[in-house]
């Protein structure tokens, strides 16, 4: 099974420093630099994707529209979250989006990324 993220986010040099951190894991990553472009991504039904990873402040749409909107075309997108505010926290969560704290250390990043890539194969796997 291929391993897919796409990594939304407003900041370039970021999604490219990730990117660079996922590909370097063995994932396949693909970037997209805001909303629009990741829902263009989404809604292509020749790319394959099994995590989307997003900034929760970006403008025009924050991560967490996109995720709902993402989650609408693709129900089976497991969908992370990136952001140095709390403030939405309980939202995320209670939508059944997973969270990850910036400013974070690379390693954490790529075992959180993995580990939710991993429990997400598990449940695909028929029974």
């Amino acid at each position: 099974m291929r391993n897919t993220v796409l990594i939304v986010d407003d900041e370039k040099d970021l999604v490219a420093l990730l990117a660079s951190v996922l590909r370097k894991a063995g994932l396949v990553v693909l970037e997209a630099g805001g909303a629009a472009e990741a829902i263009a991504i989404c809604e292509d039904p020749a790319v394959g994707l099994d995590l989307i990873l997003s900034d929760f402040q970006m403008p025009g749409m924050n991560g967490l529209d996109l995720a709902d909107h993402i989650v609408s075309v693709r129900p089976n997108i497991q969908v992370i979250l990136m952001s140095a505010n709390f403030s939405r926290l309980d939202t995320i969560g209670a939508r059944g989006f997973e969270f990850i704290q910036k400013p974070f250390s690379f390693d954490d990043f790529v075992a959180r990324i993995t580990e939710s890539l991993s429990e997400e194969s598990l449940l695909r796997q028929p029974s």
